[in-house]
């Protein structure tokens, strides 16, 4: 996953979050609905002006989009996907999987 597929993912879970549409994100930050959208998919490299609009409205920094998000290296490449996609569902389904991977875990024996 490349690194405007990662900031998109989490603008989407930031706005899923607080329950909002695509088109009360572009309303916050003043931008057009169609340029958040391509963003949240990861097909257009967001300005760093942009971005910063879009951390304002979300109530957020920076440091918090790109937390996590190092030099990638071999071992980490997995978890980094992990967390992407993790923190592209809302909150019931995070809940969901979180509990399915410590049901597999504790399966498994490894908790």
């Amino acid at each position: 996953m490349d690194i405007a597929n990662i900031v998109g993912a989490r603008v989407r879970s930031l706005r899923k979050n607080r329950g909002w549409s695509q088109e009360e994100l572009a309303s916050r930050c003043q931008l057009h609905v169609t340029y958040v959208g391509q963003v949240e998919r990861g097909e257009k490299s967001v300005t760093i002006k942009n971005l910063e609009k879009i951390t304002r409205a979300l109530e957020t920094d920076l440091a918090e989009l790109f937390m996590g998000l190092g030099a990638p290296d071999k071992k980490s490449d997995n978890l980094s996907e992990l967390i992407t996609l993790f923190q592209s569902l809302n909150l019931k389904d995070q809940k969901f999987v979180v509990d399915l991977i410590r049901e597999l875990l504790q399966w498994k024996g490894l908790l």
